[in-house]
């Protein structure tokens, strides 16, 4: 089994992390300590999910809350796009 931070999907979101860290400067003030700060946060949130998922053997209840922090991070990032 693969460890935590070796899987595809703990490495894309990581990515989306560095991203949205790299690029918060360049987001208009009001959104970036709203919005951008709840995106940060769901990502790290779902970063941790994927780790107690494959740490336990019941992961459908942790996937399930992942996948629900995912479709906020979707709304979050088509918010943060359209507003700028």
């Amino acid at each position: 089994m693969a460890t935590y931070n070796q899987l595809p999907v703990y490495k894309a979101t990581y990515d989306l992390l560095l991203y949205v860290y790299q690029t918060g400067k360049d987001v208009q003030r009001d959104y970036r300590y709203t919005l951008g700060e709840t995106l940060k946060r769901d990502l790290i949130t779902i970063l941790t999910l994927i780790y107690r998922a494959n740490a336990n053997r019941q992961k459908v209840e942790i996937i399930v809350e992942a996948r629900e922090k995912l479709v906020a991070v979707k709304l979050q990032l088509r918010l943060l796009h359209d507003l700028k």
